[in-house]
C-alpha cells in the first residue's frame, strides 16, 4: 500500500477491489466541495460497505480581474489530495494494472494448484506403498 499513500491516508486498504469511482462537485456561495466516491466489488454476503464518500474542500483563490476596475476573480482549485488520489485510482484501474494484477492472480493460483496436486500425488504413492 505504499505505492498509494493518497488512498492509504484515506484508509482504503485492498485497492484490488476497487471497481469504479466518481467525482462530483457541490457548489454553494460560500465553499465548494468535491465528493469523492469509491465503489468497491465485493464478494456475495461481505459485510464491508459497496463503497465509501469522502470529502474535499476546494480552494478559493482570489486574483484581480483588471488593475484599472479593481474587478476580483474568484477562483475554485480542486484540492491537491484530492488530485494525488484520483492520480493513484486511475493508475489502480488502468488496463495495464489490471492485467499485471490478473496475471500475478493467475500465477499464485498456478503456484497453489501445483502445491495441491502434489500434495495430492505423495497422498496416492502413500496408499499404493500401503498396497
Amino acid at each position: 500500500m505504499a505505492e498509494y499513500k493518497s488512498l492509504g491516508e484515506m484508509r482504503i486498504k485492498d485497492p484490488q477491489e476497487i471497481a469504479r469511482y466518481s467525482v462530483q462537485t457541490i457548489e454553494r456561495s460560500d465553499e465548494h466541495i468535491d465528493v469523492l466516491r469509491v465503489v468497491y466489488k465485493r464478494k456475495k454476503g461481505s459485510l464491508l460497505p459497496d463503497s465509501k464518500r469522502f470529502r474535499f474542500p476546494r480552494i478559493k483563490k482570489t486574483a484581480i480581474e483588471d488593475s484599472g476596475s479593481r474587478k476580483m476573480n474568484i477562483r475554485w482549485e480542486v484540492s491537491p489530495f484530492l488530485q494525488k488520489a484520483i492520480s493513484e485510482l486511475d493508475h489502480i484501474l488502468s488496463d495495464d494494472f489490471s492485467k499485471k494484477e490478473t496475471l500475478r492472480i493467475i500465477l499464485e493460483e498456478m503456484r497453489r494448484l501445483e502445491e495441491d496436486a502434489g500434495h495430492r500425488i505423495e497422498y496416492i504413492r502413500g496408499l499404493i506403498k500401503e498396497l
